[in-house]
């Protein structure tokens, strides 16, 4: 169950206040630029909502310690994205930073640029005596269809080559881990001939009362879903190959010589040879660093 989300709409509008809020000088300079960047980035994509966690092919745990380049060789090929900006929300169970304070959701932030793919994200921080606010990360990710990363740093708003800084490298990942796989989740959902998209558009009598109110109107958003009117399970599923006993087989992307195809999970197997049982619980991955940028 995805939950009816319209995070995109309260970011831009947390962005924008903010950005007008700073003090002209060096440092606010930038982060203003990053904060209008990002409004945006946002306004101009085309959004998706994700299952909690941004996991929306379970890879979290089943492809844990899968390098990027493999992903993308294996799922993501062609490696574009559907639209030139797309951004994805989805809600996590809530992180705590160094500082204590904590995020519960993420907008991962995605565009195509050439051949290559940059990817930020805005976290929604939680606050005890304050209303929650969208901030922008610290990081952004750029990804070529060859697997290769690099990392920004926007204090610098310089591009360095992944293996010429460690450091740098492991701090990325760490703040933009849920959004590189919900990027690269979606193109390799989309790269399946069976799983279309589906429009939500966005609610108009809801709207109308948002502007009269002064408030930014929400977005229409796209989820995926299997199209029921091709094959999403597996041929031959009966349970006589390497596992016969009964057993969860989880839904995976069924790489063909000419296409792919999401196949959904299913029970397969002979009850009578016994049952396998198997955890396929989310387990989360490391924590993230949160981005102060706007403290």
């Amino acid at each position: 169950m995805i939950a009816e989300t319209n995070y995109c709409a309260q970011a831009v509008d947390d962005l924008v206040k903010h950005a007008a809020s700073l003090i002209p000088n060096t440092e606010n300079n930038l982060l203003g630029k990053i904060c209008r960047t990002r409004a945006t980035q946002i306004e101009s994509a085309i959004k998706f909502r994700f299952p909690r966690g941004g996991d929306l092919l379970s890879w979290h745990s089943s492809k844990s310690g899968v390098d990027i380049k493999s992903l993308i060789e294996s799922y993501a090929t062609p490696f574009r994205l559907p639209f030139p900006v797309v951004a994805i929300e989805f809600q996590i169970e809530s992180k705590a930073s160094h500082s204590g304070l904590t995020f519960d959701s993420v907008i991962a932030v995605a565009e195509q640029i050439e051949e290559r793919i940059t990817v930020s994200r805005l976290i929604r921080m939680k606050h005890q005596n304050h209303d929650d606010v969208w901030i922008p990360g610290l990081h952004e990710a750029v990804l070529s269809p060859e697997g290769i990363v690099e990392a920004r740093v926007y204090e610098s708003l310089q591009t360095d080559a992944s293996n010429n800084d460690e450091d740098r490298t492991n701090s990325m990942y760490q703040e933009l881990g849920f959004a590189l796989w919900a990027v690269i989740e979606l193109i390799s959902a989309l790269s399946c001939r069976n799983v279309k998209q589906r429009v939500c558009h966005e609610p108009v009598a809801l709207n109308k009362k948002r502007i009269k109110n002064g408030n930014r109107p929400f977005y229409s958003y796209r989820i995926l879903e299997i199209d029921e009117g091709k094959p999403a399970t597996e041929p031959g599923a009966g349970g006589s190959h390497a596992s016969p006993r009964v057993h969860l087989r989880r839904g995976h992307i069924r790489r063909l010589p000419d296409r792919n195809v999401w196949v959904n999970a299913c029970v397969v197997g002979n009850k009578a040879l016994g049952m396998v049982s198997k955890d396929y619980a989310f387990k989360a991955g490391a924590g993230e660093r949160i981005a102060e940028s706007m403290h």
